[in-house]
C-alpha cells in the first residue's frame, strides 16, 4: 500500500468516525423532539417509537397556555441575556491577552481553558437534565 492510499484510508476512517460521533450527539435531540410531538399515552409505549404517528402537538399547546410558562421563559431569557452580556465583555479581555501576549506555556494554557469549560458545561447539563428530572 502506498502513502496515498494510506493517507486516503486515514482520511475515510476519520470522516466515519466523525459521522458516527454526530450522530451519537444528535440522536437524543432527535429523541426529545420526537417525544415532544408524541401523545402522552405513546411516551411510555413498550418498544418505544421514534417517529410520532399521529404527531401531536398538544403539549405545547398546553405551556404555551399557562401564564407562569411565559413569565419563567421571560425570566430564562433575561438571565441568559445578561450572563451572556457580562461573560462576553470579562472574557473578551482575557481572549485579547492570549491571543497578543506571547508567554511559556500558552498554548497549554488555552488547551487546559478550552477542555475546562467543556468538561463544565457538559456537568452543567448534566445536573440541569437530573434536576428537571426530579423534578417532574
Amino acid at each position: 500500500m502506498n502513502r496515498k492510499t494510506k493517507q486516503r484510508l486515514a482520511m475515510t476512517f476519520k470522516y466515519v468516525v466523525m459521522v458516527l460521533v454526530t450522530l451519537l450527539i444528535l440522536f437524543p435531540i432527535l429523541w426529545m423532539i420526537s417525544s415532544s410531538l408524541q401523545p402522552t399515552s405513546d411516551l411510555f409505549a413498550i418498544p418505544p417509537t421514534l417517529f410520532p404517528n399521529p404527531v401531536s402537538i398538544a403539549g405545547y399547546e398546553m405551556a404555551l397556555s399557562r401564564p407562569s410558562f411565559v413569565s419563567a421563559i421571560t425570566n430564562s431569557l433575561i438571565v441568559a441575556i445578561g450572563s451572556t452580556v457580562i461573560t462576553l465583555f470579562l472574557t473578551l479581555h482575557g481572549a485579547y491577552a492570549l491571543a497578543r501576549v506571547r508567554f511559556f506555556g500558552r498554548a497549554f494554557f488555552a488547551k487546559f481553558i478550552l477542555c475546562f469549560h467543556m468538561g463544565v458545561e457538559r456537568i452543567r447539563l448534566e445536573n440541569h437534565c437530573a434536576s428537571s428530572l426530579r423534578r417532574s
